[in-house]
């Protein structure tokens, strides 16, 4: 999960978890510093301890209306939330992101690492797998645990259902989750009205490459792949590469498509930053949001909410 922007500020979401976990309360614009989350982290810790620090994600509900935490919450099973995760530590150039080491169906292997600098903080590490912690339970997985493979106690649980106790103090780094089941429960409430203009309609009478953009439209910040939507569409690759190309038209092409005309709404109707509005549709980062909106519209993002729109219409 993302803690910092950048080696200086912590992602504004972020900062109101943990200011709810020590009781702060703060509008969610707001960016906190390097010292000011080391200073929150410390105040988590002396009122309720290390296991206080890996229960505080479940204050994620501060800000579940966030576009970015509803993005993340409107996930179909952990390997979608945590590839979306690491997009937006991509996308946000975070200092600190995740290794993937090993993802079955009931268990995830994850170390927590700097990209540059100094390593994430014993504290850091255990706040931040506890926020995976709480979104793994939204997105509907069961009986969740988690252990610490580099601690002193490599197979002890220090999380099982809802209770964490005996979070060591060092080997907090990498992280063994476990589930017994996944049942989604995508968060659609608040979602529809940021990035979806409705619930996914029945799609039985419409065109093959109206269908597809409404299954991407369905959760516009994963990365599809052809064999996702083929899945979901109840055919083949290579049946759905048929019909799209008689209809004169591309899967590539189509998600670009619909991911620039949900820009455009989110442009027009939402108060989201242009930074956000790139991730939350599915872009790798500014710059590629910025230049396929461009060439697609003639305009830049910015101009074209500006009103300037004469050359992208």
């Amino acid at each position: 999960m993302v803690v910092r922007m950048s080696s200086e500020t912590l992602h504004p979401a972020i900062a109101a978890i943990a200011r709810a976990a020590t009781g702060i309360t703060a509008p969610t614009s707001d960016h906190v510093t390097r010292a000011e989350q080391a200073d929150l982290l410390q105040r988590i810790l002396d009122r309720s301890g290390r296991a206080g620090l890996l229960l505080a994600g479940r204050h994620v509900d501060v800000v579940a209306s966030e576009p970015i935490v509803l993005v993340l919450l409107n996930s179909d099973g952990p390997g979608v939330l945590l590839d979306k995760i690491h997009s937006l530590n991509r996308y946000l150039h975070s200092t600190h992101r995740h290794v993937v080491h090993q993802l079955t169906d009931t268990s995830v292997d994850l170390e927590h690492r700097s990209n540059t600098g100094d390593p994430p903080s014993p504290e850091e590490s255990i706040f931040v797998c506890g926020l995976y912690l709480a979104l793994l339970d939204r997105i509907g997985c069961t009986d969740l645990t988690c252990t610490f493979p580099d601690s002193g106690s490599p197979d002890a649980a220090v999380y099982s259902e809802g209770v964490a106790w005996q979070v060591p103090s060092a080997g907090t780094g990498r992280w063994r989750i476990g589930w017994s089941s996944v049942h989604p429960t995508r968060v659609l409430t608040g979602l529809d009205e940021v990035l979806l203009s409705a619930t996914p309609p029945d799609l039985t009478n419409r065109s093959v490459a109206d269908r597809v953009a409404a299954v991407i439209r369905s959760d516009l910040t994963r990365t599809w792949k052809l064999a996702d939507a083929a899945a979901l569409l109840a055919t083949s690759e290579r049946t759905l590469q048929r019909r799209l190309r008689s209809a004169g038209t591309t899967f590539t092409t189509t998600v670009e498509s619909t991911r620039i005309a949900a820009a455009k709404e989110l442009l027009r109707d939402s108060a989201s930053s242009i930074t956000d509005i790139g991730y939350l549709i599915g872009y790798a980062d500014t710059a590629h949001f910025s230049r396929s909106f461009k060439r697609a519209t003639g305009a830049a993002p910015s101009v074209w909410r500006s009103g300037d729109r004469a050359s992208s219409c």
